[in-house]
């Protein structure tokens, strides 16, 4: 268990540093935001079919509960 922590620390110690972490953790957020902006489009356009609720599952997975 201790050669466990000991890897784990440093692996995320090298993530932490490397510049491609947060260039992925920016495009990420970046694309969260314009689905959520395409999303409230939507929702503002009139009556749907879908309550909000259902039609922001999208960011939970559970399109299908």
């Amino acid at each position: 268990m201790r050669h466990f922590l000991i890897l784990l620390r440093h692996e995320l110690r090298v993530l932490m540093v490397s510049p491609s972490t947060y260039i992925a953790a920016v495009l990420a957020v970046t694309m969260m935001g314009f689905l959520y902006f395409l999303m409230l489009l939507i929702a503002m356009e009139g009556p749907q079919e879908q309550l909000p609720p259902e039609l922001f599952s999208v960011f939970s997975g559970s399109l299908y509960s």
